[in-house]
């Protein structure tokens, strides 16, 4: 126990006091120190940062520059002849630099004509990497409208959805209200948006690029494809064709004009789908219709009428496209319809294969007729020696030899068919030529039952109300086609009145219309300003997959005339795999660029 006095008290809390206020002091004076060396870090960081930030950007500027000098290269290499890019190279493991730059070129597989840029540059340590992506190969066949001197007039039910992109050298005009365009819609006339048919910018939507500005795009010749064609697949001027396809066979009728509104068929070819996929034909295209298991271009100089349904089907007879219906009439008669096709593909082939066998067993009677194709012998006759043989004398006879005759003499062969041969080759003639005429009547009784089911299928299309056109699941084939004409290309009277259209459309000097639709434009304001029809024309539907450029109008239906329903939609294959051979634009278009890392 310790006592102490009030003195020594006071003192005591007096030192206390001091060391309080000593310790209060230093505590203050480390929190400032703690702050200044806290927001002296933060600058310092933000500094950093900035620097990184600016050296970052300067990167980024620097690769896009670079990307821009990449393009600049590719579009100066573009060969628009073939529609090649020579400084875009196949390689999809192995990037290729482009020279002088920092850009590497890498092909997209899966993708043709597609390729990756890619932009890499390194600045203060730091690095960047800006793409971009680069259809080296687009063609028309990627717009799912497109027109050169008139309109494009779009039309559509509220919440209908246009795929593919629309351009026009023209304007581009909406004129229904709650559509949506998920592609690109560029024109160079601006595009315009119909008031007076409440069409404005609250109910339609652009999810791709709308650019009203754009630059013109010039369309190509057709007539390049001459130098291409394989000379079994070209019609000389002096000729029409009639063309029908027939799974991987077309059928070629050279007609030649009568005088009288009538035609002669001046030859009938059925040919495998050629190998480089084009048909050429320097007059107008009469008749095209069938079915394609494979890919095609059909190229003609003048005008082509598709007279019945144009579609894709694969080796087994599924077509790529089809009516759909929650409705099991419909099913029905659709499935019999299918059927029906696949029997008329299968009687066509054996049509065929009666013919050649029946050619082939006519052609070796009619050689068995004539002498036998052998070398004749030759024997060559010797001269006489005129100065011992050509006298022989007796006591009053002078007898002169004649001169020898000089010339070749040609001994036939003998003919070594016999008889019994013969006629065992007439019935073999006959009984191909019975087979032949079997094979024709399964045909046409084949081509009288489809007929049958699909205007039973036109029937209950009819009563059935709308109906979907969709991708076909069973689909297995890879099948592209496209029609290109130097003037019109028009459907005809005689397709079915549930038309179907599987092709990329291209005019590339008149109109994709229906026949008997006419229209004048002022040339000052490639504005229509009249329309009117010479031929009636009206069907029930057309449903169709594939594209369309002309360089006028493009019509499917005008008031009561045309086609009076339907869906026609973008093929999204057109994308990856144009027709062979179709027209390219005049430089590779691009995506916008965008930083990866």
């Amino acid at each position: 126990m310790r006592f102490a006095s009030n003195r020594d008290r006071r003192m005591t809390s007096y030192r206390t006091q001091q060391g309080h206020t000593l310790l209060v002091v230093m505590v203050t004076g480390m929190l400032i120190t703690a702050l200044a060396l806290n927001y002296m870090a933060r600058e310092i960081a933000a500094a950093k940062h900035h620097r990184i930030h600016r050296t970052a950007m300067q990167a980024i500027q620097e690769a896009s520059a670079q990307l821009e000098i990449a393009k600049n290269i590719i579009n100066a290499s573009k060969s628009t002849s073939k529609g090649e890019v020579t400084v875009l190279v196949d390689n999809a493991d192995q990037p290729t630099p482009i020279a002088s730059t920092n850009v590497y070129v890498r092909s997209i597989a899966g993708a043709e004509g597609w390729y990756e840029l890619s932009s890499v540059v390194d600045a203060q340590g730091v690095s960047k990497t800006v793409k971009t992506l680069v259809d080296g190969t687009k063609t028309y066949a990627e717009f799912f409208a497109f027109t050169n001197t008139v309109p494009l007039g779009v039309y559509g039910d509220p919440g209908e959805s246009f795929p593919g992109d629309l351009h026009s050298n023209a304007q581009v005009v909406v004129n229904s209200p709650g559509v949506t365009f998920e592609g690109d819609v560029t024109a160079s006339q601006g595009i315009e948006l119909n008031a007076a048919a409440g069409v404005n910018e609250l109910n339609t939507t652009f999810q791709g690029v709308r650019e009203g500005e754009a630059p013109e795009k010039a369309l190509p010749s057709v007539a390049d494809f001459r130098q291409i064609v394989d000379q079994n697949y070209y019609v000389e001027r002096d000729y029409q064709a009639a063309i029908e396809i027939v799974g991987t066979q077309v059928k070629i009728t050279k007609l030649q004009a009568a005088g009288d509104g009538t035609y002669n068929v001046i030859s009938d070819l059925t040919l495998s789908l050629p190998s480089n996929g084009i048909i050429f034909v320097e007059n107008d295209i009469l008749s095209l219709k069938g079915r394609l298991d494979g890919r095609l271009s059909i190229v003609s100089e003048g005008y082509v009428n598709i007279t019945d349904n144009l579609v894709y089907t694969d080796s087994e007879g599924n077509h790529a496209f089809i009516q759909y219906a929650d409705d099991t009439e419909f099913l029905q008669a659709s499935a019999c319809v299918t059927e029906c096709e696949a029997s008329i593909e299968a009687a066509h082939k054996a049509t065929v294969a009666a013919q050649a066998d029946y050619d082939a067993a006519l052609a070796t009677y009619q050689a068995s007729l004539e002498p036998v194709d052998s070398d004749p012998i030759f024997l060559e006759a010797q001269p006489v020696d005129s100065t011992n043989l050509n006298k022989w004398t007796t006591d009053a006879i002078v007898i002169e030899a004649e001169p020898v005759d000089t010339d070749v003499l040609e001994v036939q062969p003998v003919d070594t068919i016999t008889d019994t041969q013969r006629t065992s080759l007439r019935s073999a003639v006959l009984i191909a030529s019975e087979e032949l005429a079997a094979a024709q009547a399964a045909e046409t009784s084949a081509q009288e039952t489809f007929a049958a089911a699909q205007e039973g299928l036109d029937a209950v299309l009819a009563n059935t109300g709308e109906t979907q056109y969709i991708e076909n699941p069973t689909y297995k084939g890879d099948s592209v086609m496209g029609v290109m004409a130097l003037k019109d290309i028009f459907f005809t009277g005689d397709v079915r009145s549930a038309f179907e259209l599987n092709a990329v459309l291209y005019s590339q000097g008149g109109d994709i219309l229906f026949e008997g639709l006419r229209y004048s434009i002022d040339p000052n304001t490639s504005t229509i300003t009249d329309i009117y029809i010479d031929k009636e024309f009206s069907k029930e539907s057309i449903s169709g997959a594939g594209a369309f450029t002309a360089d006028g109008m493009i019509a499917t239906k005008v008031g009561d005339y045309g086609f009076q329903k339907g869906t026609l939609m973008f093929d999204p294959r057109l994308n990856l795999r144009a027709p062979p051979s179709f027209p390219g634009l005049a430089h590779p278009e691009y995506s916008a660029w965008e930083v990866v890392r």
